[in-house]
């Protein structure tokens, strides 16, 4: 008698997710099964728009996992992938909401070791992409003034004393002035497109390092910035001047949620910050926001959401709306939930089956 074939296991994760306003958003989903030595792995990016979801995966997508996404509006949006067999990234771009994809080449090297690439787009011409290889680490800041058609490269990073001060996300504000932060205890800034980068001083409380400084968020002039503390508090600080000054707002616990600082890339990030007033910290099956800059707090459980792992990432659109992507299931895997009620019920986004 021959015996039946075992079930495949199938694995589910999350990629780049960005909840940008109360209905309009994207997220990547994996999944994967596997047979013995044999993997199929689906990849899709979706648009959340107006309530619903939309599959807006670039056809024939020559690549093996989806690095980075970037949207400045409904209709532009970057997507970086990369292509473990040749070594290189893989760019695409839609002018459309993603009913349509041009190619843009490879523009850049990547290694296989799961090292990302980053991309930001403050408006639909000017971009920057950082590919990063972990093994090394190496990794450079490239740039683009044509929507991504060209790059030319501005810095780089192969240890202490690079040009690039780290291997971290960046996001650009203007084709000038950009962030990079992620960077253990330190937060920095370009005026000048990202040739050069200057530390910013950031008053938080708790030994220097056990900072883990998130990208700030800006809305016009003012700026707010969450920082982890190691693994018990976080601290927002917010400025009124494009970033130049930072005064600390509000410091707050947070249970036993810690940003994994012996990673490469720390993986844990409560906060989310949606406007210069509305902050959510989502930790352990607890939410806490503010809709009055850190002055009064409001903390929920967070019924529906799992309660041991620590979130991996928040993205928060204002005082009811926000999304988590959240460690579910074994090994790697990692699921999408969603609330709409201030974070008192979450509900699982599952895209990919």
């Amino acid at each position: 008698m021959i015996a039946a074939p075992a079930a495949p296991v199938v694995r589910m994760s999350v990629g780049p997710t960005r909840l940008i306003s109360a209905d309009f958003g994207y997220t990547v989903a994996y999944r994967s099964a596997s047979r013995g030595f044999h993997v199929r792995t689906a990849i899709g990016l979706f648009l959340y728009e107006n309530g619903t979801w939309r599959k807006i995966t670039p056809p024939r997508l020559d690549a093996n996992q989806i690095d980075d996404v970037a949207f400045v509006d409904r209709e532009h949006g970057w997507v970086a992938a990369y292509n473990c067999g040749e070594a290189r990234v893989h760019l695409y771009r839609t002018n459309d909401g993603g009913r349509s994809w041009q190619r843009l080449g490879r523009p850049a090297t990547h290694s296989c070791g799961g090292g990302p690439t980053w991309l930001s787009f403050p408006d639909t011409e000017h971009g920057w992409m950082e590919p990063v290889s972990p093994n090394a680490p190496g990794g450079e800041l490239l740039t683009t003034s044509d929507a991504g058609d060209t790059w030319s490269s501005l810095s780089s990073f192969s240890g202490p004393g690079s040009s690039l001060p780290c291997l971290s996300p960046v996001e650009f504000v203007s084709a000038s002035t950009g962030w990079m932060a992620r960077c253990r205890n330190r937060l920095f800034t370009t005026n000048d497109g990202g040739r050069s980068w200057a530390s910013i001083r950031m008053e938080v409380p708790g030994p220097s390092g056990d900072r883990l400084h998130d990208l700030p968020r800006f809305f016009g002039s003012e700026g707010v910035e969450a920082t982890t503390i190691g693994a018990g508090a976080v601290a927002f600080s917010t400025s009124d001047d494009g970033g130049l000054t930072w005064s600390e707002r509000a410091v707050r616990p947070v249970p036993s949620c810690s940003p994994q600082t012996g990673l490469p890339f720390p993986s844990s990030w409560p906060a989310g910050v949606a406007s210069p007033s509305v902050w959510w910290i989502v930790a352990r099956g607890r939410v806490q926001r503010t809709s009055d800059a850190g002055r009064h707090w409001v903390s929920v459980a967070a019924h529906g959401l799992p309660t041991q792992p620590c979130v991996n990432e928040v993205s928060a659109a204002d005082t009811r709306t926000a999304w988590v992507v959240v460690p579910y299931g074994g090994h790697d895997d990692a699921a999408l939930f969603q609330t709409h009620d201030g974070g008192r019920s979450w509900s699982r986004v599952a895209l990919l089956g």
